[in-house]
């Protein structure tokens, strides 16, 4: 059985492509264009389910379309979607040929090297210049925090950690 703790989440099904069974996925990170994983795990009634991939191709940059096996028809798709995908950790290449994207540190958690830790990053805009993380505290209040790789103190992949020097004053700015 696969454990929360070995996932990350990668984005969700958005919805149903045409009539033989493909779903469109929405995605935080392209991960699995750059392993041997051939499957992704759904959230089906809170269980992470495996659907191995039968085939899929990038409709945007951050769509993906994809047939899982099994999953032949409109009806069968249109029950997937608006489920959670998530990647296994232990599927990530040490070395890879592409670097890692921002959107990769979505679900991970994030501590400031001298306050401490400040929450799980929700989601990654990198629509403007500036590059935030959307991070959301263990008590559920949500912050933005710039993304630079000068605030970067340490990176830990496979532990789904960061670790960020932030300039002062930067996590009381809204309060």
């Amino acid at each position: 059985m696969i454990k929360w703790d070995e996932v990350f989440k990668i984005g969700y099904i958005q919805r149903v492509h045409g009539i033989s069974g493909e779903v469109e996925m929405r995605f935080t990170d392209d991960i699995f264009d750059q392993s041997e994983c051939d499957y992704l795990l759904l959230k089906v009634d809170g269980l992470l389910v495996p659907f191995f991939i039968e085939e899929y191709r990038f409709k945007n940059k951050d769509t993906l379309l994809v047939l899982f096996e099994g999953v032949e028809d409109e009806a069968h798709a249109r029950m997937l979607c608006g489920a959670e995908v998530w990647f296994p950790i232990s599927a990530i290449p040490e070395e890879r040929d592409m670097p890692l994207t921002w959107g990769f540190l979505t679900g991970f958690n994030v501590s400031d090297a001298r306050q401490g830790e400040i929450g799980k990053v929700e989601q990654v805009d990198t629509s403007s210049a500036n590059t935030l993380l959307r991070v959301v505290s263990h008590e559920g209040k949500e912050v933005l925090l710039p993304l630079h790789p000068d605030f970067v103190v340490n990176l830990d992949e496979k532990a789904r950690t960061l670790v960020l020097d932030l300039p002062e004053g930067l996590l009381t700015l809204n309060e």
